[in-house]
């Protein structure tokens, strides 16, 4: 499982944490490295019903910030590359 931060547009924003399984994210960011993924990019590359079925599934993953054990960062982002 990995953590994803999902931001919303809205003024008053909450930036929720999700666990998405190794699966899913491969299918939310596709190219290696990848650290943003905008909603409709999304799914106009993903079939509908699939990219439903995954955010149905993040959705009853939420995890509070306190208690995550880190974001997802690219691991060139880590090194400074």
């Amino acid at each position: 499982m990995k953590n994803i931060q999902v931001l919303d547009g809205v003024v008053n924003a909450i930036y929720r944490i999700f666990q998405a399984t190794d699966e899913e994210f491969a299918t939310i960011f596709l190219a290696p490295g990848q650290d943003i993924e905008f909603i409709e990019d999304f799914f106009a590359r993903t079939e509908e019903g699939t990219a439903r079925n995954i955010l149905g599934h993040l959705w009853k993953r939420p995890i509070l910030k306190r208690d995550a054990m880190g974001i997802y960062l690219p691991a060139d982002r880590m090194t400074g590359a």
